[in-house]
C-alpha cells in the first residue's frame, strides 16, 4: 500500500514530496520604536498628584503573543506567518501603563496590594485589513480596591493605514497598531488616575 501511495505521488506534477517550496523569512517588528509612548518623559512631567495605584495583571491571549493578527468579518480570524513581534504586546501594554500613570500622569506607584490596583487584559490587537483597511487595540481595563471593583470599561481604538502602489504594507500596519495602542493607554491612564482620585 506504501508502495502504492509513493508511486501515485511521483506520477503526479508537482508533488509535496518531490518540492520545496521558497522559503519566506519572517520580519520582525518592535512596538516600542514606533510608539509615542516609548518616548522618554517631558521635563515638564507633573509633580506626583499624591494618588496611589498598583499596577496588576496585564494578560491577553497567548495567540497574540507572537504574530500580527488578522479578522475579516465577525467570524474569520488568523494570525500572519510572515510578521513577528519582538516582545509579545501585553509586554509593551505593561511598559506603556507604567509611563503613563507613573511619569505622565504623575500617579504615585505603589507596590503593596493594599489600596487600588488597575488589571488590564488585552483582548484585540488586530488588522481589519479589509477596505478601508484599519488596525484594532482593544483591553478590558479595571480598577479594584480590596472586594471593590471602583471603574470598569473596555477600551477600543481604531487607526486607519494605507499602503501606496509599492509601499510596505507590513510597516503601516504596524505604526496603526502602535498608534491605536498609544490612544487606549493614555485613555486607561485618565481613567485610573480619576477614579483613584475620586473613589470614597
Amino acid at each position: 500500500m506504501r508502495r502504492a501511495l509513493a508511486l501515485a505521488c511521483l506520477a503526479l506534477p508537482g508533488c509535496a514530496l518531490l518540492t520545496k517550496a521558497d522559503v519566506v523569512p519572517a520580519r520582525h517588528f518592535s512596538l516600542e520604536s514606533l510608539s509615542a509612548a516609548s518616548a522618554p518623559a517631558s521635563a515638564n512631567t507633573p509633580p506626583p498628584s499624591g494618588v496611589g495605584l498598583r499596577l496588576g495583571r496585564v494578560t491577553g491571549p497567548a495567540f497574540l503573543e507572537d504574530r500580527p493578527a488578522w479578522r475579516r468579518g465577525a467570524w474569520e480570524a488568523g494570525l500572519r506567518g510572515d510578521l513577528r513581534w519582538t516582545e509579545p504586546p501585553t509586554e509593551v501594554l505593561r511598559r506603556h501603563l507604567a509611563r503613563a500613570l507613573f511619569e505622565s500622569h504623575g500617579v504615585v506607584q505603589r507596590v503593596s496590594r493594599d489600596g487600588p490596583t488597575l488589571e488590564v487584559e488585552l483582548i484585540a490587537f488586530e488588522a481589519l485589513p479589509e477596505p478601508p483597511a484599519h488596525a484594532r487595540v482593544a483591553v478590558a481595563a479595571r480598577v479594584v480596591d480590596r472586594a471593590r471593583v471602583l471603574w470598569s470599561a473596555t477600551l477600543t481604538a481604531e487607526r486607519a493605514y494605507d499602503t501606496p502602489a509599492g509601499g510596505d504594507e507590513a510597516a503601516a500596519l504596524v505604526g496603526a497598531l502602535a498608534a491605536a495602542l498609544d490612544a487606549v493607554v493614555e485613555d486607561i491612564a485618565r481613567r485610573s488616575e480619576q477614579t483613584v482620585i475620586t473613589a470614597p
